[in-house]
């Protein structure tokens, strides 16, 4: 095989894999030729290759452009499986979450512009007919089926009836007996947000640190959540006195902000993390809309992109729905054919967004 179309392969493999994502920009001739210990004129020659096949698009000035993704290796080849697009089914709670509204339209959009189409169904549509929805989906042919919804007997059906059926599916939280279908933000389940966070306040020299979670009516949740930060605090910020140096309320009840500060005036917090975005956003934007001034040095820190609506300028680290998208349609997948999934192609950005509610202390 000439050295040029080994370049091109192995090039492509990296664009179906996500390595380099729609919309990047592959490195320079230059880079790519010390990369591969090739001259520059065989890089161009890979660069001419992938660009007649349509993975790339070269612009003067700006360089090669990426233009597929997932697209030949995890989607549907129209030889195989028909020339109809792939549709897929999302399974979602309708309650009013901004992150999850956002998540689950980024995740169509991204599907759309890979000629996949999805619908959405609402789990109260499983709690009244789950054995009907199951077969409407296999008379429809759906390639798979991401259910993000809360774990209870009904989802737990569905999912026994999806296998029964022979359809793909996903899920975001872990149900018993379908341990495989569970696709986490990491391979190994830890939430690196949480650690993240904690890691960062304890760089700024904070060592009593409080803990808000949403999604306070998921118990569950809110328990790994809990978990995951005392773990954060022994691991970055040296904290085993959890007890006394730590707290957790609960800002689902109208007086956590004065709970809050009570805490931070009798010297138990200097900080606290709030880790769900949507019900973050509204808690802190409690302290303004009550009239309630945060203390010059409380530090604060969120998770998501929903807090550029808050009047205060939180620090944060931005919630990277591409990144979801492209790893749970790639994890899908390798239930609905057998593709590998490389878990190592999926690490999230870890980059803090600097606001004002950080503040280093002594």
């Amino acid at each position: 095989m000439a050295k040029s179309q080994s370049i091109a392969e192995t090039l492509q493999n990296e664009i179906l894999n996500t390595k380099y994502i729609a919309g990047t920009v592959l490195p320079s001739e230059n880079s790519l030729a010390k990369r591969f210990k090739a001259h520059r004129n065989t890089v161009r020659q890979a660069i001419s290759i992938l660009s007649e096949k349509g993975f790339i698009q070269k612009k003067n000035g700006i360089g090669s452009i990426v233009l597929h993704h997932l697209q030949n290796k995890n989607s549907i080849s129209p030889s195989n499986h028909g020339s109809s697009p792939e549709t897929y089914c999302i399974i979602v709670e309708s309650h009013k979450n901004i992150y999850i509204a956002n998540m689950i339209e980024n995740a169509q959009r991204n599907m759309f512009s890979q000629n996949i189409f999805s619908f959405v169904i609402y789990q109260e549509a499983i709690e009244n007919n789950c054995r009907f929805v199951s077969d409407v989906l296999q008379l429809h042919n759906i390639a798979g089926v991401f259910i993000i919804a809360e774990n209870n007997e009904k989802v737990k059906l569905l999912a026994h009836l999806l296998k029964e059926n022979g359809i793909a599916f996903t899920t975001s939280i872990r149900i018993p007996g379908f341990e495989e279908n569970f696709c986490p933000l990491k391979g190994d389940g830890s939430s690196w947000i949480i650690d993240k966070q904690v890691e960062y306040l304890s760089s700024l020299g904070h060592k009593k640190i409080g803990f808000i979670a949403g999604a306070h009516h998921r118990l569950v949740i809110y328990k790994k959540r809990l978990e995951s930060f005392i773990i954060a605090l022994r691991k970055y910020a040296e904290i085993y006195d959890t007890e006394s140096n730590s707290v957790v309320v609960d800002f689902s009840m109208l007086e956590w902000p004065q709970q809050v500060l009570s805490l931070y005036y009798e010297k138990k917090i200097t900080a606290f993390v709030c880790f769900d975005d949507s019900d973050a956003l509204q808690a802190i934007n409690m302290f303004h809309l009550r009239n309630i001034c945060i203390p010059g040095d409380l530090s604060i820190i969120g998770y998501g992109d929903f807090y550029k609506d808050s009047d205060i300028s939180i620090t944060t680290i931005p919630a990277d729905f591409n990144f979801h998208s492209e790893r749970n349609l790639a994890f899908m997948k390798t239930k609905a054919y057998g593709n590998f999934f490389d878990e190592s192609l999926y690490i999230e950005s870890k980059i803090i967004k600097e606001g004002t509610t950080c503040k280093k202390i002594n």
